[in-house]
């Protein structure tokens, strides 16, 4: 039986830090990070995203595409764990990293992720990808990159400052007993 690190509690993610979906980003994150979502290289993102949305199918649904900060607030946040960008799979990319939703078989990444901590901690693989149960427990899933073209590489929407200005937004309020896993 798995334990409550794997079970997926909901179809989709519970909105812990309320925000509207789409380009806002919860009052408890924007804090954090200076108000990112004002910064020259945010604009740049969302406009690149916006432009690859008129011209593309992209994953994952613009609903979607900040999921991570709606799942976790920045207060409740204990483990930062970084994916590279959103499975270009039709119905896998969610918005958190390396979550799928509930009827997906989990991507070989995960299944890695699965067998590491069974041999770990004993704990046994899930049968599903779906990780809102790691976020409910504080783990931010974000991808270094927001979007990617369905079934293409490589991945859209990258801007280069937007890890960095995440990381250095929890580096300043970094709590003893936070976690990074790139």
């Amino acid at each position: 039986m798995a334990g409550p690190l794997l079970v997926c509690r909901a179809a989709r993610v519970r909105p812990l830090c309320m925000s509207t979906p789409g380009w806002n980003i919860p009052p408890c994150w924007s804090t954090a990070l200076d108000g990112v979502e004002g910064s020259p290289q945010f604009q740049a993102l969302r406009e690149a995203v916006t432009n690859e949305r008129a011209a593309f199918s992209v994953l994952p649904p613009e609903a979607d595409q900040l999921a991570a900060f709606r799942a976790v607030p920045f207060e409740q946040t204990r483990v930062v764990l970084l994916g590279q960008d959103p499975y270009p799979t039709r119905g896998h990319a969610m918005g958190l990293s390396f979550s799928v939703g509930p009827g997906v078989t989990p991507p070989g990444s995960l299944r890695n992720m699965y067998k590491e901590l069974e041999a770990d901690l004993g704990i046994p693989p899930a049968t599903h990808g779906c990780l809102d149960a790691w976020a409910s427990q504080g783990v931010f899933l974000l991808n270094t990159a927001l979007t990617v073209r369905s079934a293409a590489w490589p991945c859209v929407g990258v801007c280069p400052h937007w890890p960095h200005k995440i990381s250095r937004g929890m580096d300043r309020h970094r709590r003893p007993w936070r976690v990074f896993f790139l």
